[in-house]
């Protein structure tokens, strides 16, 4: 697992895995909250633990104890700012452990005069 977090940077794009926008390897702990579950899969109302794997201009990926599933809107709360994103793709690498790709829609920096936590985030403040 440290190794995981040892890697950071510009990630190469690999065969015919072309981007809109460079990814750059983030690895970072964070939250998820689940905005806008399938009606199909219901969430639990407390936040979820993830992994960050990279980021880019328009979308991220991360590593998580639960399958997501596309359509899927949710909060990502990192040590600097804040995202809103919509899951796009999901696989699984093993027992408990899913990978996803999610589209940002909004990016909320703390440093951010305006900034303010997301509503669930703001009721667990302390």
């Amino acid at each position: 697992m440290n190794d995981f977090f040892d890697r950071q940077g510009h990630s190469a794009a690999t065969g015919l895995n072309v981007r809109r926008s460079p990814r750059i390897r983030t690895r970072h702990k964070a939250v998820m909250h689940f905005s806008d579950p399938l009606p199909a899969f219901p969430r639990p109302a407390m936040p979820v633990a993830i992994y960050t794997n990279d980021l880019s201009r328009t979308g991220f990926g991360c590593i998580c104890r639960e399958q997501l599933y596309p359509g899927e809107r949710v909060h990502i709360l990192l040590p600097n700012c804040w995202l809103e994103a919509t899951i796009a793709r999901g696989r699984r690498l093993g027992p408990e452990c899913f990978e996803a790709g999610a589209l940002l829609s909004a990016a909320h920096l703390l440093e951010n005069p305006g900034f303010r936590l997301p509503p669930w985030a703001a009721s667990r403040a302390v």
